[in-house]
């Protein structure tokens, strides 16, 4: 319906480079955890299990959120494809009732 009448609807398309460059930030964090738990940097017990954890989860969204990147175009589409079946029956309804009156 939002599409300009006559032209053909767009793919979204994946953004490679934002995928590539959360997936190397990802696993340059997961790197500075283990760097961390290895005790080069932090000497005490207690923040080097602190700072090696955090270190890891944040490593692990960035790398979730470069996956979600790569299957933005699958996520979209299916929502799509999901909100015209729904809307199908209600322009169908509204149709009858403007017909009508």
């Amino acid at each position: 319906m939002s599409e300009i009448a006559g032209s053909a609807p767009s793919r979204p398309r994946i953004r490679w480079w934002l995928a590539g460059l959360l997936t190397v930030e990802g696993l340059a964090v997961i790197a500075a955890g283990y760097v961390f738990a290895r005790g080069f940097i932090v000497t005490d017990a207690i923040d080097q299990n602190y700072a090696s954890g955090v270190a890891v989860n944040i490593g692990t969204s960035l790398l979730l959120a470069a996956a979600l990147v790569l299957f933005e175009r699958a996520l979209v589409t299916t929502a799509e494809r999901a909100a015209e079946r729904a809307a199908g029956p209600i322009r169908a309804e509204a149709a009858a009732a403007r017909a009508e009156s």
